[in-house]
């Protein structure tokens, strides 16, 4: 598997608090990785620790398999917290200024303004921009020197469903066309599963799980859950009698993700066959509860 970025028992300490405890994380080419936690979880902590913009309490960070973290570090674009753009000047004068540091030619900056659907602004300065229209300026401005990775903190808080939408379409597009890698961190989970290929799960500076998108859909997908005393022969029974197909068994209980419309006659089988049923429950709101019951309400 290869990793653009990956951090082994990474640390970050303020005072008594430690903000990013042990965390091993791993990032794979070409992937979109949703990084979820609540406000305060530790998310902007380890991404400023990968940026080098916080020097670490402990640990490791490899970047495109390499310890040489400066070098590396030129081949990432970020933006974290708010986009610093000059609200007086427009969308191709912002550019325009950061473009110094990369020597970007205005070809090049106008086939970026053309990526993020800012290349028709003309005259109009930044401070007249929406909130979504910042933020594109913002990814923009991250773009140059033609980074494989971006980092985003947090690029969808507080925009309206367009704007959302905007910023949503430009990374997708990011992604697909021009093979980047993303590591966006956010606490909107309806809107990150949107492009997310794989999450990473934060709570008071713990990394609790990393999952990819389809492992967690697997997870979550609408199922019912029958506690009974004997779990794996109650399986056999029922398959015996060809009333489950597909099924796990955990935590003392059989989960069942298909024969979900008639959840009495497995109850009638097991009773019959003189299992004790616990507790028949149905789960369809699993992908919210699977990320409440980690990083909390």
């Amino acid at each position: 598997m290869e990793y653009v970025i990956e951090t082994k028992n990474l640390s970050k300490k303020f005072k008594t608090k430690l903000a990013a405890n042990n965390v091993n994380m791993h990032i794979e080419k070409g992937s979109i990785y949703g990084f979820i936690g609540k406000n305060g979880a530790g998310k902007t902590t380890v991404m400023k620790l990968i940026l080098g913009l916080l020097r670490p309490s402990g640990g490791e960070i490899t970047i495109n398999g390499s310890e040489d973290l400066n070098k590396q570090r030129a081949r990432i674009g970020s933006l974290i917290e708010d986009p610093g753009i000059y609200k007086n000047c427009s969308a191709f004068e912002n550019m325009k200024r950061y473009s110094i540091l990369f020597n970007t030619s205005d070809a090049e900056i106008k086939a970026i303004l053309k990526i993020v659907d800012l290349d028709k602004t003309g005259k109009k300065v930044a401070g007249q921009f929406s909130l979504g229209m910042k933020q594109r300026l913002g990814i923009a401005i991250s773009l140059l020197g033609h980074p494989d990775i971006l980092i985003l903190d947090e690029p969808i808080n507080g925009l309206d469903p367009a704007g959302i939408k905007q910023v949503r379409d430009t990374i997708l597009r990011l992604n697909k066309e021009k093979g980047i890698t993303f590591l966006i961190s956010s606490h909107l989970l309806d809107e990150l599963a949107k492009i997310t290929t794989h999450y990473g799960i934060i709570r008071d500076g713990v990394l609790l799980e990393e999952i990819s998108a389809k492992e967690l859909m697997d997870r979550c997908v609408t199922n019912i859950k029958i506690v009974v005393d004997n779990p794996e022969e109650a399986s056999k029974l029922l398959q015996t009698k060809k009333l489950i197909n597909k099924y796990e068994i955990k935590d003392k209980a059989i989960y069942l993700y298909d024969s979900l419309d008639h959840p009495e006659l497995i109850v009638e089988a097991l009773v019959r066959d003189e299992f004790k049923v616990y507790e028949v429950s149905k789960n369809e709101s699993a992908f919210e509860n699977y990320f409440i019951e980690r990083i909390g309400r």
